[in-house]
């Protein structure tokens, strides 16, 4: 089940029938995260295209030809990915082809911190789409089908593009060669070149719902249903994380709980000192981790919000997050939920954009510092 997209059947349902009746846009931004299914998505939006049985299956693949072989194992020659890579010689994507393979034969649910793991990105190092990459694009969508009528170009996280790369594009993508098509997937719209991000149809792609996790977990994970149903309801409708979780990435949550009781605690304190050793330390940390960090606070946070309704079916903490909570939870409230929710999400904004993660993480602090007393 590796290649199956969980839930996202009505989703699914539209995409089919758009291919089924020859409605398809040249290029497509599927908008969400990798671990709703963005990747999945897309990926069976080409397997359709590709495959030569498709139109006599109400437009959905056969999985028994040639075609449909080679697309699963994402060897097609008319099926092309663009990714963020390291900085090397040729600076393309090819240049990390097999590893790209075998990330997505493990399955299409992972995350941007598990690719720059696979590529052993250090420190605060981040996977790029580079200007060199347009030139390759521009020559493989020029070409015509190898074996198909369609050609398929997947690009993920379109937002790590160079903006010489996404200006190289603009042209191809408005007036594309015939039977080709562009599936961006991103999460992040908002750091696409506004330009290239207007040539797109964006269909949205949703969380999952906490049933439709729970599902894989038991099936697939052969987690217990009651533990499948905590892993879900923390999961935010994103089955990436949910399989983390499942997997036992409980040294990590730990660490990520230590700084944020760090945190809340220096912040309620207003120990400057404290704050800004804080902040120095998590600037050591990747960039990916930083950003994880960042948005487990966001989820902390609204816990223990909810923490404060006692009512235990919307409770999603593990159980030291929840006996920090009994005296926490009573800070946030309704007067700064609001306001701490912008400032973590402002925090996230920035990393991602390559600010200084000293500064950033120093104004988060000192912005708490503030609300948590209110």
């Amino acid at each position: 089940m590796k290649h199956t997209i969980v839930g996202q059947e009505e989703l699914q349902t539209l995409l089919v029938r758009e291919i089924n009746r020859g409605q398809m846009p040249h290029a497509i931004l599927f908008n969400g995260s990798i671990g709703y299914g963005a990747l999945a998505l897309a990926v069976n939006y080409a397997r359709n295209l590709l495959c030569p049985n498709a139109h006599d299956n109400a437009g959905e693949y056969c999985g028994a030809c040639p075609s449909c072989k080679m697309t699963g194992d994402f060897v097609h020659p008319d099926l092309h990915f663009v990714f963020p890579i390291l900085h090397s010689a040729n600076d393309i994507s090819d240049d990390s082809i097999k590893i790209w393979r075998k990330r997505m034969q493990d399955g299409l649910y992972f995350d941007f911190s598990d690719w720059s793991e696979m590529l052993k990105a250090k420190g605060n190092t981040q996977p790029c789409i580079y200007a060199k990459e347009s030139d390759s694009i521009q020559r493989k969508m020029n070409l015509k089908p190898a074996i198909s009528d369609h050609k398929v170009m997947i690009i993920c996280w379109p937002e790590k593009m160079t903006a010489e790369c996404a200006n190289k594009l603009l042209k191809l993508i408005e007036e594309p060669p015939a039977n080709s098509h562009f599936l961006f997937v991103s999460d992040a719209p908002h750091l696409i070149l506004s330009t290239l991000y207007s040539r797109m149809q964006r269909v949205d792609v949703k969380p999952l719902t906490a049933d439709s996790i729970a599902g894989y977990l038991e099936s697939e994970l052969h987690i217990s249903g009651a533990e499948a149903s905590h892993i879900a309801g923390r999961a935010g409708g994103n089955l990436t994380k949910a399989i983390k979780m499942a997997r036992n990435d409980d040294e990590k949550t730990a660490g990520y709980l230590e700084q944020f009781i760090t945190l809340m605690r220096a912040s309620w304190r207003r120990d400057m000192k404290s704050i800004r050793q804080w902040s120095l330390n998590l600037s050591d940390w990747k960039r990916d981790s930083q950003l994880e960090f960042v948005d487990y606070c966001l989820q902390l946070i609204r816990e223990n919000f909810i923490y404060n309704f006692h009512i235990n079916s919307l409770i999603s903490m593990t159980k030291s997050e929840e006996d920090f909570a009994i005296r926490f939870a009573p800070f946030v409230n309704e007067r700064n939920i609001l306001s701490l929710a912008e400032t973590l999400e402002t925090c996230h904004r920035d990393l991602s954009r390559q600010g200084n993660p000293k500064i950033i993480f120093f104004d988060m602090a000192l912005q708490i510092s503030v609300l948590i007393r209110k």
